[in-house]
């Protein structure tokens, strides 16, 4: 029997099968062991440049008006108050990352119709999110970095945008193209984050190759192709890492050791939860 394979919420890290109540975890949620070292700085920067630009604020805010200014400044616990209002309840760093998730969604949209147009399909709705002019832009430039890819590569795109999923190794996932590229069986997944390709992309690649084998998308194992697509002018060119068939079986073995230290951590932190309730 083939799984049904529903999401139980929207950001759940798994799949559920409704005819057996088994999981599938997301090769997304596995690789998220590995740790990203860079995203600490990161954080703290936004937070620092984020305090900075409230204390701004609050400084000018008492230039206008001097008797609130006596109030608030000759009190600590009123001034941080004052301080933590204009800084906001989410964290600078979070409100960042949702910024970059929205341009994401909105340029593998995008791509994803474009793709569609190629095969003949009609389009899919784009995310019902309201977009600033800065985030139009950056999804614009992305688009465009791809579509000149596309030409270069001699692009023929196959399944787009279709689920995967193991019934030996109980993973799901949706690979963003299967494609022909210059003449070669190629997975392909693009990536709008500032850093463009980082160590875990190839593992993730690897294990969208060895489900597609498994589903008989393909015979043997495909390339990989992943794709960090520029947001800006101060990038012009993508950067794009190549995938050779024949590293492709190591990869999926480092996959499948990430995978036991994921699920390791996810033991863990469900005893921790028990003994916490007890």
């Amino acid at each position: 029997m083939e799984p049904k394979l529903v999401l139980p919420r929207s950001n759940s890290t798994f799949w559920v099968d409704e005819n057996t109540g088994d999981k599938y975890d997301r090769p997304t949620s596995i690789l998220s062991a590995i740790n990203k070292p860079a995203l600490v700085p990161w954080a703290a920067n936004q937070e620092r440049e984020a305090c900075v630009e409230a204390a701004c604020i609050l400084y000018f805010e008492a230039i206008r008006s001097p008797d609130w200014a006596s109030t608030v400044l000759s009190n600590r616990d009123a001034f941080v108050s004052a301080l933590m209002d204009r800084l906001g309840k989410a964290k600078a760093h979070q409100k960042e990352m949702k910024l970059a998730q929205d341009i994401g969604s909105l340029v593998h949209a995008r791509i994803e119709n474009k793709l569609l147009a190629m095969v003949g399909k009609p389009a899919k709705a784009l995310p019902p999110v309201t977009y600033t002019r800065d985030q139009l832009d950056a999804a614009d430039w992305a688009t465009m970095a791809f579509d000149d890819l596309m030409k270069k590569m001699h692009v023929v795109p196959e399944r787009i945008e279709e689920r995967l999923y193991s019934t030996q190794f109980f993973i799901c996932g949706t690979p963003d193209l299967l494609a022909k590229v210059d003449g070669k069986t190629t997975i392909v997944d693009w990536k709008s984050g500032k850093g463009g390709v980082y160590a875990e992309h190839p593992l993730q690649l690897a294990c969208y190759a060895k489900l597609a084998i498994e589903r008989d998308w393909v015979t043997d194992w495909p390339a990989g192709l992943i794709v960090g697509l520029p947001k800006s002018m101060d990038r012009t060119e993508p950067k794009v890492k190549y995938i050779p068939p024949e590293e492709m079986p190591g990869l999926w073995q480092r996959f499948l050791a990430v995978r036991d230290v994921a699920r390791y951590l996810q033991d863990w932190e469900a005893e921790r939860k028990i003994a916490r309730a007890a």
